[in-house]
């Protein structure tokens, strides 16, 4: 579709308003995509997720390792282990606009991509579109109904 379209589309639909766009979970791809959507002001955009922090699957909450829990919604879970490492090197993990460090090694570890992902959002300003501690539980045309943790 292409961008006159889209511009098209809202003027006949929503009164030529912003069109609200909410992106589900902060790690690489909605973090990505949050960057694209917060740089148009055509969008209203909000990201939301369930964890006190952004990364996604990258983030490794402290403590998680004294504590086994299958509840997504605990604050110490987690879908990795605490010494895993890329399988991919950085180069292929750079968002665009936005190197890893000089001197990053290229098969990194949990830390390196956790911080490289939060400092990523600070770089591009994204932290007030971000709704940490928030569950998605509906998704509607026009709204959506969150959960506060």
């Amino acid at each position: 579709m292409s961008r006159q379209l889209i511009n098209h589309s809202l003027d006949k639909c929503h009164g030529g308003g912003k069109l609200r766009v909410a992106i589900i979970g902060a790690g690489y791809s909605g973090l990505c995509s949050l960057h694209h959507f917060a740089g148009d002001k055509m969008f209203e955009v909000v990201l939301f997720e369930q964890s006190s922090r952004i990364g996604g699957v990258w983030n490794y909450p402290e403590g998680c390792d004294a504590t086994v829990v299958q509840n997504p919604t605990s604050p110490f879970y987690t879908r990795m282990y605490k010494n895993l490492k890329t399988n991919l090197p950085t180069d292929l993990m750079t968002l665009e606009g936005f190197p890893f460090p000089t001197g990053t090694k290229s098969y990194c570890d949990v830390k390196t991509i956790t911080r490289y992902l939060e400092d990523y959002a600070q770089h591009f300003q994204l932290g007030s579109h971000i709704k940490v501690k928030n569950t998605l539980v509906r998704l509607g045309e026009g709204a959506f109904l969150r959960q506060c943790m």
